[in-house]
């Protein structure tokens, strides 16, 4: 049973014992496997810290495999199960790999969780999920993890004397 040339999804097996005739001697009861592929995902443009700038994110997996309805999400790690998609269509997979582009990662970030502050973690995964919507999942990556950057000071105020006009104390 070679899983990784097999499409994605539940799969009966059964088992047979047969003589050298090929008459059928014995019959196993058959079982539902279910085959979930194995995706890698790469973030690039960024260094374990999410500061700034356009953010590409690379998932692929077995080119002989067609996958369709990859679903890139960004969850807190601070909280789980607060997860968000990061595409507002599901991906599809060409010749094993489909890609997204990110304008500015932090600012979607900071837009999905208003809560996070400099330091605080999420985590950046890709899924193809069950047709179904409830059975397992078809693939999957592997998690990638940045830390959020402190967003920058705000610059004072610059003081220029000409803007203002000398009072006279009398």
């Amino acid at each position: 049973f070679d899983s990784p040339e097999w499409q994605p999804g539940d799969h009966t097996i059964g088992a047979q014992l047969i003589d050298r005739y090929n008459q059928v001697l014995a019959t196993t009861d058959t079982i539902t496997v279910s085959i979930q592929h194995i995706l890698e995902l790469d973030v690039y443009n960024v260094d374990g810290t999410v500061s700034s700038g356009i953010t590409n994110i690379e998932i692929s997996g077995n080119p002989d495999l067609e996958l369709e309805g990859v679903i890139v999400t960004v969850t807190s790690t601070n909280d789980p199960e607060q997860s968000y998609f990061l595409s507002d269509t599901p991906l599809s997979f060409q010749n094993g790999k489909t890609s997204l582009v990110v304008e500015d990662l932090p600012t979607t970030i900071r837009t999905l969780f208003p809560d996070l502050t400099g330091g605080d973690t999420v985590q950046i995964k890709a899924t193809v999920p069950s047709p179904s919507g409830n059975g397992p999942l078809l693939a999957e990556s592997n998690n990638v993890t940045f830390t959020l950057a402190a967003l920058p000071l705000p610059e004072p105020p610059r003081y220029d004397p000409e803007d203002y006009i000398p009072a006279a104390i009398i």
